[in-house]
């Protein structure tokens, strides 16, 4: 008759493993964590009641599913309000509740896990368009990150700083900090990991793609995007622009390269085929093609001071910038000649967007090194062209004499236009002021006639001849005498 009096209770205690799976799968977490909690109380109470010590373990069954639940909800979006909400639950969760340590490994793992699914979703037909969503959700993510976990588990960085470090527990426990560690040490250790993993990964992506963007203005929106997620970044610490500065540098120079041997390429067809016994356009003609009242003419002086220089000298880098250098005319008297200058102004206008000033010394080193090539193929065909006879020698010294008074002048001073020397504000001047010309251009024109000088100047071939046979001759008599 008692059992009969009390059996709504003792039904309503039978049920409790039931109502704790029901809890459960429907995410009701308060009502589950508060009938867990009383579940254990009761049987800590009637320890020697076997049915509340048999419900009791019943209920704490589902807690790992609650777990799990919860830990899930850490992987997928998640903001401020709901990440501490879900942190709160997992510490409320009495003896199933995971060590400080494991908490935070949990929770920078498990926003790792959302990055990474989120990461998987991204189109990949382009890889511009790729790219530029990859450095926004690196932005987005790695921001709310480290924001969350910051507030998440601030409280318990000031609670720390006040109490000395926490002493190695034996056994110790899964990502359980050193001795003598406090939690905020190993807090900040954990997240300086997480950032330099994250760092790591995105330089990787950033090797991996930019070789496969093939535009100067995709490469500059990149360039662009990275800059402000970069400065974005900076304010947690985060600041990925002196690593992603190698990729981007690196994908700039191997565009420059595809154009410039494309070019070279292209100049070593032509001149391969060149008939050097047809007789090229006089300056008359090319001078009549000039617009009347537009001041330019087909001499090569006049050409050359146009471009910027005079007889191979290239003006200052003030005078170079100031405005956008128009080709000089005498170039249509040598087609081929025409033709490589329009493939070497193609190059650079797909590098105008995406030329930084730090890339100046390598751009004018890759420039003389195609420029090289091109004089090597010169002197290659000059045997087979004077063997042609005077019209066709005649021929061959005025295509390198057109190269070296109108060409190479005015590209040098293209690349000034492209990559200026970068002058620093002026509180960051010395004294004296900053230079406003590093020499690279007139360099780079002093090398490049040095190469082509022996090809028009017979005189300089002569003596270029003596030399080398000079050079010939001592080498034999050291042979001999060894």
């Amino acid at each position: 008759m008692a059992l009969l009096a009390k059996h709504a209770d003792v039904l309503e205690v039978l049920e409790q493993p039931m109502l704790m799976d029901t809890c459960v799968r429907n995410g009701f977490i308060d009502e589950a964590l508060e009938l867990e909690a009383a579940v254990r109380s009761r049987a800590l109470v009637h320890a020697n009641v076997p049915i509340a010590v048999r419900v009791a373990v019943e209920v704490s069954a589902h807690m790992g599913e609650l777990r799990d639940a919860l830990l899930t909800q850490l992987a997928g979006p998640l903001q401020l309000p709901d990440a501490m909400r879900v942190v709160g639950y997992l510490r409320r969760m009495g003896a199933h509740a995971m060590s400080e340590a494991d908490l935070r490994a949990v929770f920078v793992r498990n926003r790792t896990i959302f990055f990474t699914q989120a990461e998987a979703t991204l189109p990949r037909d382009s890889p511009a368009t790729f790219l530029l969503k990859y450095i926004d959700l690196c932005r987005v993510h790695w921001y709310d990150t480290v924001t969350h976990y910051r507030a998440v588990f601030a409280a318990d960085d000031e609670a720390a700083a006040t109490m000395p470090a926490a002493p190695m527990p034996n056994p110790p426990c899964e990502n359980a900090p050193p001795a003598g560690v406090s939690a905020t040490q190993l807090g900040n250790l954990l997240l300086g990991k997480w950032a330099i993993e994250r760092i790591d990964e995105f330089v990787l992506t950033l090797r991996t793609w930019l070789p496969r963007v093939r535009e100067g203005a995709f490469l500059a929106n990149l360039i662009e995007q990275c800059s402000y997620s970069a400065r974005s970044l900076a304010r947690v610490g985060m600041d990925v622009s002196a690593f992603a500065r190698g990729p981007f540098r690196d994908a700039v120079l191997e565009l420059l390269d595809d154009g410039l041997a494309a070019a070279k390429e292209h100049w070593l067809d032509a001149i391969r085929v060149h008939k050097w016994n047809v007789p090229h356009a006089s300056a008359a003609a090319v001078a009549a093609l000039a617009p009347s009242g537009s001041g330019t003419t087909g001499a090569p002086d006049a050409d050359a001071a146009a471009a910027g220089g005079s007889g191979g000298s290239v003006g200052s880098g003030t005078d170079r910038t100031a405005t956008s250098p128009a080709p000089p005319l005498a170039l249509l008297q040598h087609p081929p000649v025409a033709v490589l200058l329009n493939h070497f102004l193609v190059v650079f206008n797909e590098m105008r967007s995406c030329a930084p000033y730090e890339l100046r010394p390598a751009f004018f080193n890759q420039v003389a090194t195609t420029l090289r090539d091109c004089v090597r193929a010169l002197a290659d065909a000059r045997e087979a062209a004077i063997a042609l006879g005077l019209g066709a020698r005649e021929h061959f010294r005025s295509l390198c004499a057109c190269m070296a008074e109108h060409l190479v002048p005015y590209l040098a001073v293209c690349l000034d236009v492209l990559v200026p020397v970068w002058v620093p504000p002026p509180e960051l001047q010395p004294a004296g002021g900053a230079p406003t010309d590093d020499g690279l251009a007139a360099r780079l024109v002093e090398v490049v006639l040095e190469w082509l000088r022996p090809l028009h100047d017979e005189r300089a071939a002569q003596v270029q001849g003596e030399a080398a046979q000079e050079h010939h001759e001592a080498r034999q008599q050291e042979v001999a005498s060894g």
